[in-house]
């Protein structure tokens, strides 16, 4: 029995690492399935792991229209890709758009929102607001990787007033943060800091059709301090917000937007920190309507109590 039971374990030591192995390559072939499916190239595909670890090292991806995405090989690409390609986590918040429309995308990263703006709509034009100075040249590469002329590129985080700040950053430049404790040890570059209103005005945007905003924590400072004028220039809001950033809650975003005339709704993410906002313009005549209902409430009420 003691022999058995000694056999048994040892088949089932040696046979952890094969499972390990089966595992992975069983995750391997669904990963590879999805991007084929979202139209990767199978030899970009293939290629992945060999770019990251030979010559100039860097992730890729290749797509089967043409679109090429390069990103610093220790970015989580593959990730980023599934959410905003596979998952399309933004694209409840977009809605229709039109060839002149503009988009202004905060928070750029290499510019894969971008880029997938383009491919929904090659009319569109698109302003990029990116801080890192590493992932910013990355982000150029891919404007010009993809002959995107309708793409504006600017080098600044996104703040509630301007000026510079540091940038912490632990291990990648997607969870880059203005706030240390989101992102503690690791690297700190100061770079400039500029308002919504900036944003627009070096965009030369008039009219925005979509403001998207993944920008770790920032999206309060932004948002709660920018001019009602400068929120209803944008017809719809995306943004991925991170409850506590700063001490503020997604409640105050829902209470300032809902204040400038938007019709907004809130998604939790599975972690309770992380969720998507999505927020859509109200016609003017939509608000100055609600606000007449309500003064003639606040009138009448007062009235009653004379």
């Amino acid at each position: 029995m003691r022999r058995t039971r000694a056999t048994l374990t040892n088949r089932r030591a040696r046979s952890g690492p094969i499972r390990r192995i089966l595992r992975r390559l069983r995750d391997d072939v669904r990963v590879a399935g999805a991007l084929t499916h979202a139209g990767v190239a199978v030899g970009s595909i293939l290629l992945y792991p060999v770019r990251r670890r030979v010559g100039e090292r860097r992730s890729q991806l290749d797509l089967r229209t043409g679109v090429r995405i390069v990103a610093p090989p220790d970015e989580p690409l593959l990730f980023l890709f599934r959410e905003i390609w596979i998952d399309l986590s933004y694209a409840k918040g977009v809605g229709p758009l039109r060839e002149g429309d503009v988009v202004v995308d905060i928070g750029a990263h290499v510019g894969l929102f971008t880029l997938w703006i383009l491919s929904r709509e090659p009319g569109a034009r698109v302003v990029a607001v990116e801080p890192s100075s590493r992932t910013m040249r990355y982000l150029e590469r891919n404007v010009g990787l993809n002959a995107a002329r309708r793409v504006t590129v600017i080098q600044a985080a996104c703040g509630r007033s301007s000026g510079f700040a540091p940038l912490f950053r632990r291990r990648s430049d997607m969870t880059a943060s203005l706030y240390a404790d989101r992102v503690a040890g690791g690297s700190v570059e100061s770079v400039e800091v500029i308002t919504l209103d900036e944003v627009f005005a070096r965009g030369g945007v008039e009219r925005c059709a979509l403001l998207k905003l993944d920008c770790e924590g920032a999206e309060y400072e932004i948002l709660l301090g920018a001019p009602v004028a400068t929120l209803r220039c944008a017809e719809r809001i995306v943004l991925e917000y991170h409850d506590g950033a700063g001490g503020h809650t997604p409640v105050e975003l829902v209470s300032s937007l809902e204040g400038a005339g938007f019709d907004v709704s809130l998604q939790p993410g599975t972690d309770g920190v992380h969720g998507l906002l999505c927020a859509t313009r109200q016609p003017i005549a939509t608000v100055v309507g609600a606000a007449a209902v309500l003064s003639r409430d606040v009138d009448g009420r007062m009235w009653d109590e004379v």
